[in-house]
Order: structure tokens, then C-alpha cells, then sequence
């Protein structure tokens, strides 16, 4: 069976994408122990510097799926937009026994 993706709904394509892009971000936690136990020199200003970088690992997430959703969505316009001039995406599917 042939079958052609001739448009993308752009809002259900943002929030995969943005899900995606979140949990990637997320990922990035693990890090965040490790980044933990590496010695820092410079007093109150590494210190500083140490909190801030921490406040962006945890706030990765949520600007990671807020981006995420954006940028889905442009995508999704320009894969119909393309669609309607080119045609879709061509899948052929099989049926399993």
C-alpha cells in the first residue's frame, strides 16, 4: 500500500518536538552532579559564575521544549508548504501477517 503525507497538522508536530526537545533537555540533569565536583577557583565570583551556570542545566529543559515547539512548527508550515508545491512524503506500508 502507497500512501502520501500531503500536510502535518503544525500544532501536534510542535508538541512532539517540543516533547523531544524537553526530554533531551532533561538529559542534561545527569550531568549536573558531575558538574558538581569540579573544583572552582576565583572565590565569590566562581562562585557566582557556578550558580548561574547551574540555574541555565536547570532551566534547560523548558527553554530546550519551548524552542523545540517553535521550531516544529516552522516546520511543519514549510514541510506543507513544500508538500503543496512538490507533493508529500511517499510511504509504502505493509500490512504484517
Amino acid at each position: 500500500m502507497k500512501y502520501e503525507i500531503s500536510e502535518i497538522d503544525v500544532l501536534s508536530l510542535g508538541k512532539v518536538v517540543a516533547a523531544v526537545y524537553g526530554a533531551g533537555g532533561l538529559a542534561m540533569w545527569l550531568f549536573v552532579p558531575i558538574f558538581l565536583l569540579l573544583p572552582w577557583d576565583g572565590g565569590g565570583e566562581g562562585m557566582f559564575a557556578r550558580g548561574l551556570v547551574m540555574i541555565v542545566f536547570l532551566a534547560a529543559p523548558l527553554f530546550n521544549a519551548i524552542f523545540g515547539f517553535v521550531l516544529g512548527m516552522i516546520a511543519g508550515l514549510i514541510y506543507n508548504i513544500m508538500a503543496r508545491t512538490m507533493g508529500g512524503l511517499r510511504l509504502t506500508l505493509r500490512q504484517e501477517p
